[in-house]
């Protein structure tokens, strides 16, 4: 999967971050692709998908700060844009 556009739906609970990611719907190998990059990544717990909706759920061990948006030229926050992360 090419670079897309990522945009956060919800990242209210803490260690919890929901995206929807572009090209992603009904896309499995792009999926499976994600899903094993982040595979094991240090601070994740666990990382699911969904074909038909194309989000991510990303969810952070342990109890410490929220996942925090991180600047990116293909990110963007489609929802709560004015809010602190």
């Amino acid at each position: 999967m090419a670079a897309c556009r990522i945009d956060v739906i919800h990242d209210r609970v803490p260690g919890r971050l929901r995206l929807a990611v572009e090209g992603l719907r009904y896309d499995g190998a792009g999926l499976e692709r994600l899903l094993s990059g982040l595979k094991g990544r240090p601070g994740l717990r666990r990382v699911s998908g969904s074909l038909r909706s194309g989000r991510l759920l990303v969810e952070q061990l342990g109890v410490g700060p929220r996942l925090r948006r991180r600047a990116h030229p293909s990110t963007s926050s489609s929802r709560g844009a004015s809010r602190s992360a």
